[in-house]
């Protein structure tokens, strides 16, 4: 008994939280009744109380934890829609054409409909297309300073600058935090 109700319970709670994030404009209660990761970006993309900075940032924080799978030598398993959706061949594991960072980042972008997004899945071909900053702002994109990591600014608060990044701690989408002045930064299109 307890089953059926769960089969019939269930995805109605999970309706009336989406029709309430619709009517409550936001994405807040859309994410919390599911952890899909391709939803939270849907919910993202589709919440027009956000700005384009906004929509970076939501669509990169619905990823946390996206992670490559399976063995050392077949990786790529939920990564790898970072390529494919953007209509490529390459894979979580080719370093040499295209960095998974890189795709992430341009996969980001291009959902939050960012006009100019690089079309590169290498870091270089990102610091080459966009203007460089002293101080960035959210949706903007933080270089390492080996050229070879890029990651997408979510928040600025005195000398820390917050970040969500592909293939960061642990081969996933992960959080982290720099000095201000430790990577370079690009400007988001505008």
């Amino acid at each position: 008994m307890n089953g059926i109700l769960k089969k019939k319970v269930a995805p109605l709670l999970v309706a009336f939280a989406a029709i309430a994030a619709l009517l409550f404009g936001g994405v807040a209660v859309a994410n919390a009744a599911t952890a899909n990761p391709d939803t939270k970006a849907k919910a993202c993309q589709n919440d027009r109380s956000l700005d384009r900075r906004e929509k970076v940032v939501c669509i990169a924080k619905s990823q946390l934890g996206v992670r490559e799978r399976n063995t050392k030598t077949r990786k790529a398993n939920n990564c790898q829609k970072y390529f494919r959706d953007l209509g490529s061949g390459l894979n979580c594991d080719d370093d040499v054409n295209g960095q998974w960072c890189a795709a992430f980042t341009r996969w980001v972008w291009t959902k939050a409909g960012v006009p100019n997004t690089p079309k590169s899945f290498a870091v270089q071909g990102w610091v080459q297309a966009l203007t460089k900053v002293s101080t960035p702002k959210p949706g903007d994109v933080a270089v390492a300073r080996s050229g070879q990591h890029i990651e997408i600014v979510v928040k600025v608060s005195g000398t820390k600058v917050y970040t969500i990044d592909g293939n960061g701690g642990n081969n996933s989408v992960a959080s982290g935090d720099h000095r201000k002045g430790n990577m370079t930064y690009y400007r988001m299109g505008s």
